[in-house]
């Protein structure tokens, strides 16, 4: 069964990066066809486009999906498809990261403003219709002892059951009735969520590095801060997923765990031998033929001959390809997980998030190790 959701996901997750490819390589042509715009934002956006080819790679090599059928146009698609236009991509381009934090913190309010709305009415009806559902019980018992006492019920009362049933079977069950404002109110919280998440893929697309640049900082201070632990287990507490969205998600983390184990191990083993390097060069005397740091105004004393000095510059190469790797892993995990949760449960990631931006990696190791525990009791 577990082997069974972890190869639905993982199709899923192709399906979208597909998607993602085919915007990305629309942008790049759009560009390319603009004479008037900057040439360098055709090369990037060709950039990003290389390195989602490289995560399809990465991701796995398959030729059809096990029900032989297209999967429908995901979420992000949809956002996406009239978006990715070269202005847009030159704005995120040239925006600074001050500048994008105060975007997102405006839009967060934003979301903020319409999610209160909406749980509030979502709140109302509830207690309409727990108050409804009560005052049904209420008279059923009474009904039921009349019987028992071979008292027969009211005309009046007859006639209400027959009214209600029939205003019952007449609903429409779209579940936005009692409220007098539901349509536009749901309109907006829809629009103002996928702006939000519209902003949120245009700065992936166009450099996924800066959005994880832009988890570091508060959107509060805009300086850089982190979340105290188990931040991201909350948030997936006032996310509201069901219990199928929590086996997707977990899913999903293990599969973006299983792929990015080996990079990460790799990160760590270089990590390691640049250490000893210059641990080595830093017991070396500063002799002949060897190279300070300090000599070049660096203001360190660590002594590096040019054979270490190149092997350094190697392991750094190799340390950045590692990262770069698991950046792409990332960004590959990031939109099939998105694309899992309603807008309202987007509304509630943002808003619980505030005030960093939402670590989809972190939420989903989150419903991962939640499910391990509920497992365990």
């Amino acid at each position: 069964m577990r082997a069974a959701r972890r190869e639905q996901w993982l199709f899923k997750s192709i399906s979208t990066l597909g998607e993602n490819l085919h915007f990305s390589a629309l942008a790049a042509v759009a560009v390319e066809l603009q004479p008037d715009v900057d040439a360098r934002c055709a090369e990037e956006i060709a950039e990003v486009l290389a390195q989602d080819l490289q995560v399809y790679n990465l991701m796995h090599n398959v030729r059809s999906s096990p029900s032989g059928q297209p999967e429908p146009e995901s979420y992000t698609a949809r956002v996406l498809r009239d978006a990715i236009t070269p202005e847009c991509v030159q704005r995120v381009r040239a925006s600074t990261n001050e500048q994008l934090l105060m975007q997102f913190r405006e839009l967060v309010m934003r979301v903020s403003f319409h999610l209160g709305r909406e749980e509030r009415r979502l709140a109302r009806e509830a207690a309409a219709a727990a108050a409804a559902a009560a005052a049904a019980r209420q008279k059923g018992a009474k009904r039921k002892q009349l019987q028992q006492l071979g008292i027969p019920q009211p005309p009046e009362e007859q006639q209400q059951q027959q009214v209600q049933a029939g205003a019952g079977s007449g609903s429409s069950g779209s579940g936005t009735g009692g409220s007098s404002e539901p349509a536009a109110l749901v309109s907006s919280l829809d629009q103002v969520v996928d702006e939000y998440s519209l902003h949120i893929m245009l700065v992936s697309m166009v450099s996924f590095k800066a959005v994880q640049r832009l988890c570091l900082y508060s959107l509060d201070t805009l300086q850089k801060a982190s979340p105290p632990p188990s931040y991201w287990a909350d948030v997936l507490a006032e996310m509201q997923l069901t219990p199928d969205q929590m086996q997707q998600v977990s899913h999903a983390w293990a599969c973006y765990a299983e792929k990015i184990a080996p990079h990460f191990k790799r990160t760590q083993e270089l990590a390691q031998q640049v250490k000893e390097l210059l641990a080595a060069a830093d017991v070396a005397s500063s002799s002949m033929g060897r190279l300070t740091l300090g000599e070049f105004g660096l203001g360190s004393t660590t002594g590096l001959s040019l054979e270490e000095a190149d092997k350094l510059q190697e392991l750094l190469n190799d340390m950045s390809q590692a990262f770069g790797a698991m950046s792409q892993l990332s960004h590959a995990h990031t939109f099939p997980v998105w694309n899992m949760f309603s807008r309202l449960q987007l509304a509630r990631l943002a808003v619980a998030s505030y005030p960093f931006m939402p670590n989809i990696c972190q939420i989903s190791e989150a419903a991962h190790w939640a499910l391990q525990d509920a497992e365990d009791d």
